[in-house]
């Protein structure tokens, strides 16, 4: 065990030993005050030349205070710590900056911290805030005259890939991540974002976006004008994470909650000690979270002025998706061998507030017609007992369950309204969604799925579903409890499947719909349902089977 060093220039006082290696306090008098940029350099210059300074076993401790600081850096450590006097008491604020990708090049980062190539690292008790309302970032592209973003024009800014990154907090390609009693607010991009971590536990932390200044509006400026990225797109953004454990955490974001993500363009590294790069996403459990689409910026159920345009209703408190990259035919459009996702399990949260409490397989120009592809699809998937009687979020007092899911309603002519199911999975094998609680769902169904195979509806709360038109156009406005369909034509085959003991009551529409869909079983003597609407001229039973085939009743 060696000697500390206390560093007089940095403020570091003497303290015993943690974690067998020394422990380095930085006391107040070492930081300076303001929001300016002499102010942020000097904190930055502070707590970084402490980071550097650090062996591995060693623990770097800043105190009670709010401190204003440009991008940290925290690479290649072992066994090291990081923290705070405790979230809200010591608070690292990022300075804003002014940046134009076309102007000026490639931005160095604007991230408030970035880790990278840690193994055995541990962040906790502080708050890290990205709010910076004076940031003017303008990535690539041309307007046109309507003044509207030209189409391919990125919706982030270009950052140096050996730099600090755009989210506000990022940790990639390291091992043995432990974060535990944060605060994360607003930023840019992804307010956290994992990427190519192992063995991450991510538990007992608050995140809230949707607080940054009226200038951000998503993909809508005027020619000339900044500020074209999104605002903390994700509270929690995953890629390529394996062995990973999300719980008790209380999240507020104006997009996405939490995304899983696997990106087949990322085969490059390898985890320490492992011969194999890794391919994707697995062993993911997403558990006793309080998850809402709702930022502080909401007003009821819609974002207004300060997130992603101005009526907005985020995306799905747990979205699992591949990387955006397919053509028609199901393919990856860049070089790489097909990845997987593995393994999600997402049991005893509250999702509401969002246009989807689980959206799974779900991606850019991957339609119905490629759920028989055999690339990309998600292996299982597992979504149950969010009812309730689950206490979740920071302070385990929330109530679990699936409500208040609702259909966006932002520009509703131009395709881009969507939403209003509570589970919505595309492109999957072998899923179990089990005793739920689901209701009071706009717009859309209770459990939708499309392209399935092998999956088991079992002993589902279904109530409140209601459908309603938003501007759609054609017959279906939705309402289902359980809506199970395929491109018509040749029925999907779906390898053997279950809906069984569910109870549901009150729809717009039949109670479970099923079509061009075989192999499974639908008894309708298994599955209570009450209160529910057929369509006109249609068979008047509460389950609706069209081109089913070997579904047993």
């Amino acid at each position: 065990m060696r000697a500390l060093f206390v560093g007089i220039l940095w403020g570091m006082a003497a303290n015993p030993y943690a974690l067998g290696g020394a422990t380095h306090e930085l006391v107040p008098s070492a930081f300076s005050p303001g929001t300016d940029a002499g102010a942020a350099a000097s904190n930055t210059r502070v707590i970084q030349q402490a980071i550097d300074a650090a062996r591995d076993g060693d623990t770097v401790v800043l105190p009670a205070g709010r401190y204003a600081v440009e991008t940290l850096m925290i690479r290649g450590k072992q066994d090291f710590t990081f923290r705070g006097a405790g979230k809200e008491r010591t608070t690292l604020l990022r300075r804003a900056v002014s940046w134009d990708n076309d102007v000026d090049g490639i931005c160095p980062g604007i991230s408030v911290l970035f880790v990278e190539d840690v193994r055995r690292f541990e962040l906790s008790d502080m708050t890290l805030d990205g709010n910076a309302p004076r940031m003017t970032i303008k990535g690539r592209g041309r307007f046109s005259p309507d003044g509207r973003i030209v189409a391919g024009t990125p919706q982030f800014p270009d950052c140096d890939p050996g730099g600090g990154g755009v989210n506000a907090v990022a940790i990639v390609r390291s091992t043995g991540a432990n974060v535990h009693d944060m605060v994360f607010r607003d930023g840019f991009r992804w307010c956290v974002h994992f990427g190519q971590v192992k063995e991450l536990t991510f538990v007992g932390n608050e995140i809230r976006t949707g607080r940054l200044h009226g200038f951000w509006k998503g993909h809508v400026d005027e020619p000339g004008g900044v500020v074209h990225c999104h605002t903390s797109q994700d509270g929690l953004h995953l890629v390529n994470v394996v062995d990973a454990t999300i719980e008790w955490n209380t999240i507020r974001s104006e997009d996405s909650a939490i995304a899983i993500e696997a990106n087949p363009t990322w085969d490059w590294y390898a985890f320490p000690g492992e011969p194999e790069k890794n391919l994707g996403t697995r062993g993911v459990r997403v558990l006793h979270n309080d998850l809402a689409t709702n930022s502080s910026a909401h007003n009821g159920d819609l974002i207004t002025g300060g997130g992603l345009a101005g009526a907005w209703i985020g995306q799905g408190c747990v979205d699992v998706f591949y990387n955006e990259l397919w053509d028609p035919e199901g393919r990856v459009l860049r070089s790489g061998p097909t990845s997987l996702i593995r393994g999600v399990t997402i049991s005893e949260n509250r999702l509401a507030h969002a246009r989807h409490g689980v959206r799974a397989g779900v991606f850019r120009n991957a339609g119905p017609r490629d759920a028989t592809s055999p690339a990309h699809r998600i292996q299982g998937l597992v979504i149950e007992r969010n009812v309730p009687s689950a206490r979740v979020g920071v302070r385990r007092d929330a109530r679990g369950g699936i409500e208040r899911i609702t259909k966006d309603s932002l520009q509703p002519d131009r395709g881009a309204r969507h939403g209003g199911v509570a589970v919505l999975v595309h492109h999957a094998d072998d899923v179990r969604i089990s005793g739920n609680s689901i209701a009071h769902v706009t717009g859309g169904t209770g459990i939708e799925l499309v392209g399935v195979r092998r999956f088991r509806i079992l002993e589902n709360a279904i109530e409140a579903i209601r459908g309603t038109s938003l501007a759609d156009r054609g017959r279906w406005d939705g309402g289902e409890g359980i809506r199970v369909w395929n491109p018509p034509g040749k029925a999907f085959d779906a390898g053997g499947f279950e809906i069984v003991g569910n109870r549901i009551a009150d729809t717009s529409s039949y109670s479970i719909f099923i079509t061009d869909t075989v192999n499974g079983i639908c008894p309708r003597a298994g599955n209570e349902t009450v209160g529910w609407t057929t369509w006109p001229g249609q068979e008047q039973r509460g389950i609706f089977l069209r081109n089913c085939d070997r579904v047993g009743e």
